[in-house]
């Protein structure tokens, strides 16, 4: 609808930094929100034509313990009331990894310590959610890198949401040319220097159970990720 403001609003590990890159580098009349989750613009105006971009949840899951365990802090990654949630130790700084690339026995010890810490970090997770009830517990607070999706588009009236996997289609909605995505994906491998973080944290190394929890935490943005991402979803 040419005739209302683009609003995209702001997805953490979908594709979020990306997306507000290209806006701002190549179209100032799209307006970018970070909106906290449960918190309402005026949604009454018919103003802003409103969309976002979604990730498979669990993919979206595994780069949230990547943000959340290389940042500075108290580590922590929720609280309910007095009680805090505090991720598990990491054996070592991430940035350590780089300088292990080369070596192999150096570069397997380095793997089968974060392998560990990995699978660790997602039992704990559930084990915190679970332990208030899920996300929609009132008295707590998450770090939005591990909020369902679901939760920052409830109350709007979104015009359309896009996936990661189809980034291109996205811009195309908005007037930004496709080409500008590949290249700014392609600048970002190539500046890639360190050891792929992928070889420490995928699916396989969450367990049956706790991945049969996780799925029933994020039900809502699975049922999402489904409707709207039905060719990428496996």
């Amino acid at each position: 609808n040419k005739t209302k403001k683009p609003l995209y609003i702001y997805n953490p590990k979908a594709a979020s930094s990306t997306m507000k890159k290209l806006i701002n580098q190549n179209d100032p009349n799209v307006k970018v929100m970070r909106l906290r989750p449960l918190f309402s613009i005026n949604n009454t105006s018919t103003e802003y034509e409103i969309f976002s971009v979604i990730r498979d949840p669990i993919e979206r899951l595994i780069s949230a313990y990547s943000t959340i365990i290389s940042r500075k802090g108290n580590g922590l990654i929720g609280k309910c009331g007095t009680r805090k949630f505090n991720f598990v130790p990491p054996p070592q700084k991430m940035h350590q990894g780089e300088k292990y690339v080369n070596n192999s026995e150096d570069s397997e010890l380095f793997l089968e310590g974060w392998r560990e810490h990995f699978s660790q970090s997602m039992d704990m997770w559930v084990h915190d959610i679970e332990s208030v009830g899920g996300f929609d517990n009132p008295s707590c607070y998450w770090d939005v890198h591990i909020i369902p999706q679901i939760k920052f588009f409830m109350g709007y009236d979104v015009s359309f949401l896009g996936c990661t996997g189809e980034i291109d289609k996205v811009l195309e909605r908005i007037d930004i040319p496709p080409h500008v995505y590949k290249r700014e994906r392609s600048n970002v491998y190539e500046k890639a220097r360190i050891m792929p973080r992928q070889k420490f944290q995928s699916i396989s190394l969450i367990s049956n159970v706790t991945m049969e929890k996780l799925l029933k935490f994020y039900a809502q943005d699975v049922d999402l990720y489904r409707t709207f991402c039905e060719s990428n979803y496996k």
